[in-house]
């Protein structure tokens, strides 16, 4: 009787297995590098945008009170707040001819870059 030596063309050998969950591994271990530095980025997108809306906010109420002294011409106030989650908003307003400049500059807590800042400039109401 006469026995095949033949190996067996099914299946996969041991070196395709290992090279597969090698590939994989270094797959999953680059993912889990990206989701990390996403996190970071969608939280600050998030900061950024809400600094956006506090200057804007200072902006609009910098606006009504400077049209509330209409029909004189004068810069609003300047002055600083502390919000409840930390963040440090200051602004300040100069005359300038028929113009109004304005400054605004927010800083939110834990950031290790510069403040966000608003320089702008509208006409007297």
């Amino acid at each position: 009787m006469l026995v095949s030596m033949r190996p067996s063309s099914a299946g996969f050998t041991l070196l395709e297995l290992l090279t597969a969950v090698i590939l994989i591994a270094v797959g999953l271990t680059g993912l889990l590098g990206t989701l990390g530095a996403a996190a970071t980025l969608a939280a600050e997108g998030k900061s950024r945008s809400r600094a956006a809306l506090a200057m804007a906010s200072r902006l609009d109420r910098l606006r009504a009170e400077a049209g509330a002294m209409a029909p004189a011409c004068r810069a609003p106030a300047g002055g600083a707040v502390r919000k409840p989650d930390g963040t440090n908003e200051s602004w300040n307003a100069t005359l300038r001819g028929g113009l109004i400049d304005v400054l605004i500059v927010v800083a939110r807590p834990g950031l290790r870059r510069a403040p966000d800042t608003l320089a702008t400039t509208f006409p007297c109401p």
